[in-house]
């Protein structure tokens, strides 16, 4: 794949709205934490970052799009954006996983991270889990995991972070470690897409072009509680 020089990234996976955009050593980015109302947010901010570049939608390389984990609905107006403009431009389209977002991120300008763990909050008991090494890289397919086995294996990690850091650090304190709790990075509740067009402008390696919605759990479909009285046929 090409280096990438002028590209627009969109996340709305996680609590944010979020879009950036990159033409040549130039950038532009637009943020909200706003885990609902996205779908009202996301395309000024797109206009917005655009606009600020004198950047044209024909001139983009690409449209990246973070995949998931993450909110269900944030998933689906940032990918149904992402398709609609690549579509529409004639562009190529990239996807990248929250996690990986999340742990590039937080290992921009770290020397000192051999292993990280991201934890992403699904808003419920559980976690979105995933450990990395020091250039961002999977080193486990992401999972769905309780409290426990977020626990396991502390000790080979120099950083754990994400949106459910804090949320962790507070459940499982009577499972952790003076020496765990100082591994625990509370800065990063959503990507930081600055710092990932960064990267991704130099290593596209770390895009996929496979762009699908990462679920590791089905929707919440709640069953509803209304009695209903049936009529006795004839």
């Amino acid at each position: 794949m090409k280096k990438l020089e002028n590209i627009i990234l969109i996340d709305t996976s996680l609590g944010a709205c979020s879009a950036a955009a990159f033409k040549g050593d130039a950038c532009a980015v637009r943020s909200e934490m706003k885990a609902h109302g996205q779908s009202e947010l996301l395309v000024p901010m797109m206009q917005e970052v655009m606009a600020e570049l004198s950047l044209e939608y024909k001139a983009l390389d690409a449209v990246i799009v973070t995949m998931g984990p993450g909110a269900f609905t944030g998933l689906r107006i940032g990918l149904s954006s992402a398709r609609a403009l690549a579509l529409s431009a004639d562009i190529a389209l990239y996807g990248m996983s929250s996690l990986q977002a999340m742990a590039l991120s937080a290992l921009d300008g770290r020397k000192d991270v051999e292993r990280l763990r991201v934890l992403i909050d699904p808003r419920r008991d559980d976690y979105y889990m995933q450990d990395f090494d020091c250039k961002g890289m999977p080193l486990n397919e992401a999972q769905l995991v309780d409290g426990h086995a977020a626990c396991q294996d502390l000790d080979a990690l120099d950083m754990i972070c994400g949106d459910a850091a804090e949320r962790f650090s507070q459940r499982e304190l009577e499972n952790l470690s003076s020496k765990s709790m100082q591994k625990i990075n509370y800065g990063f509740n959503s990507a930081d897409l600055l710092c990932i067009g960064s990267i991704i402008k130099m290593h596209p390696e770390y895009l996929s072009d496979q762009v699908e919605p990462i679920y590791l759990r089905g929707a919440d479909i709640s069953q509803s509680k209304k009695t209903y009285r049936t009529l006795a046929s004839d």
